[in-house]
């Protein structure tokens, strides 16, 4: 940096579009993130202080072609807030965990109506280590993202909650902090579904560890995962690994990404796995809830379209008779069909015996995509 008089010190560094992430380092002591006094995150009351937390400030950067031409930068302006657009809230939400009181980030989208018929679905976003409930709202810019996507009509409008991993309860059992107080208090508090296919739970880093412990334990909790940038610790021989959709993802230059030979060997669930520009940062994380939320969130057609066309492309090219090949490629069609169909189709199914198309034979998939969010 070069000093310029007045106690001000300044260096130009290139940035990426949408949110960008910085902390400060005081006398060298790279152990604590200092918060900027000028521009703090808004951090839960009960979240970590001290060197046992990383601070994550943020600063918004518009798009500029003529300085970011490259296409995963443009997408990113998704993280940045509009001017006169219409605003979700959010807040953190005291939650009493045995005798703590302790608090959990609540979004609720824009025009939240706690009497809408349909009740919203849940997104359940879990922090990396260092971090706690407050960086998905803060750095992880979900608040904004998730107002942007439904201003475009680009995602339901959906209620979006963080936790704290230490209070969650053992990982060994499940986090039955999480299945006995946080989804009840959630679910008795706001207007939301309890079907599990309504229900979304992904985390970065020490938060993936989450994701897939939980996945480990039980995949029917909930509907759809997202283990980030925590490497691949799903066992395939958990019970009902089928049952979900599971949207695996990191960054390019991520030590944490998921190895994709080891996705691919998940062939008992219905799998997905992006890859974005970025490392082990909110560059990547930022843009992989975009993806989630947007692309493929109560979607499961989105985790079976490129099955469907490999069989179509199949059907076709076998010597089976011109009636015969269009009776299996209908079948296919109407395997697609059932997948966007929703929860309510997939139970009429289970009920008759019928098993979900596309987890016939543990399909997945693999797409590791260049894009951005």
């Amino acid at each position: 940096m070069t000093e310029v008089g007045d106690g001000y010190w300044v260096t130009d560094v290139p940035l990426a579009a949408g949110a960008n992430q910085y902390w400060f380092y005081v006398d060298n002591n790279t152990g604590l993130w200092v918060t900027d006094p000028a521009n703090p995150p808004l951090y839960a009351p009960d979240g970590l202080t001290g060197e046992a937390r990383r601070a994550f400030n943020k600063v918004n950067v518009p798009y500029d072609a003529a300085k970011q031409s490259y296409a995963p930068l443009a997408a990113r302006e998704i993280e940045n807030p509009r001017t006169g657009s219409p605003k979700g809230t959010w807040s953190y939400v005291p939650i009493q965990v045995g005798t703590t009181t302790r608090t959990m980030g609540v979004y609720l989208p824009p025009g939240y109506d706690p009497d809408r018929a349909e009740p919203y679905k849940t997104i359940y976003m879990q922090h990396g280590g260092g971090q706690d409930q407050s960086d998905w709202m803060n750095i992880g810019s979900v608040p904004v993202i998730m107002d942007n996507l439904v201003q475009d009509g680009l995602t339901e409008p959906a209620v979006v909650i963080t936790t704290a991993t230490n209070y969650l309860g053992d990982p060994a059992s499940g986090y039955p902090i999480l299945r006995e107080i946080v989804l009840p208090f959630v679910e008795g508090t706001y207007n939301v579904s309890t079907h599990p296919l309504d229900r979304a739970f992904a985390g970065l880093s020490a938060g993936s560890f989450v994701t897939s412990n939980i996945v480990n334990h039980d995949p029917t909790l909930f509907g759809f995962y997202g283990p980030w940038s925590g490497g691949v610790r799903i066992d395939n021989t958990t019970p009902d690994l089928e049952v979900p959709y599971i949207l695996y993802g990191g960054g390019a230059w991520d030590f944490g990404l998921p190895n994709a030979a080891q996705v691919a060997a998940l062939d008992n669930a219905v799998i997905e796995n992006v890859v974005v520009a970025g490392a082990h940062d909110f560059n990547a994380w930022n843009q992989l809830f975009t993806i989630f939320a947007r692309d493929y969130l109560w979607k499961p057609e989105a985790f079976l379209v490129n099955e469907i066309d490999g069989l179509r492309d199949g059907i076709a090219s076998t010597s089976l008779s011109k009636g015969n090949r269009k009776a299996l490629t209908v079948k296919v069609d109407q395997a697609l069909e059932t997948a966007r169909a929703g929860p309510d189709e997939h139970d009429r199914r289970r009920a008759e015996g019928l098993r979900h198309p596309g987890r016939r034979d543990g399909a997945h998939r693999q797409a590791d995509r260049g894009r951005g969010g």
